[in-house]
């Protein structure tokens, strides 16, 4: 519960709020509306539980970086065919779209999904529970798959 000094904090700092929404992306799974009150219950969690300082900004700004990396955490990758993946490789050529991507395994497809909606690697690590490091080389790795894969379908040696 609020008090009366706090719900007029809350106001006053709606548009910081905001603001800071709008400097990350939108977690997987949310829309920009959803992703905005989930910063403004931030911020009335903040309110509730410190005492306001003059770096109130910075500190909704780490919470806010907090809750996204918590939900990026919960999130559980869908695998699907993205669609920036298919236009790079011309997937249109080929007689069997599928076949490329059934090769690579469950772990790969939602790496190749995660990396190719925008998420660092580091995003990606909180996910998959490893570092920035082994998500970048799992990727490097995924990419020879497809190439390789390519050719053994296409005999296409000039791709990607």
């Amino acid at each position: 519960m609020l008090t009366n000094a706090q719900k007029i904090q809350v106001e006053q700092y709606v548009p910081l709020a905001k603001r800071t929404a709008r400097r990350f992306r939108v977690p997987i799974g949310m829309s920009r509306e959803e992703w905005e009150a989930e910063c403004l219950y931030v911020l009335v969690e903040a309110l509730q539980q410190t005492q306001l300082n003059p770096n109130f900004q910075a500190h909704l700004y780490v919470r806010c970086k907090f809750r996204r990396l918590q939900l990026l955490k919960k999130h559980k990758p869908v695998v699907s065919l993205p669609a920036v993946l298919a236009s790079k490789l011309k997937l249109d050529t080929l007689p069997n779209k599928a076949d490329l991507f059934r090769r690579l395994s469950q772990r790969e497809r939602n790496l190749m999904d995660l990396k190719l909606a925008g998420f660092r690697n580091e995003e990606i690590g909180i996910v998959f529970r490893c570092s920035a490091k082994t998500i970048y080389r799992n990727y490097l790795s995924i990419v020879a798959k497809l190439k390789r894969f390519w050719r053994q379908q296409t005999g296409d040696y000039q791709c990607l």
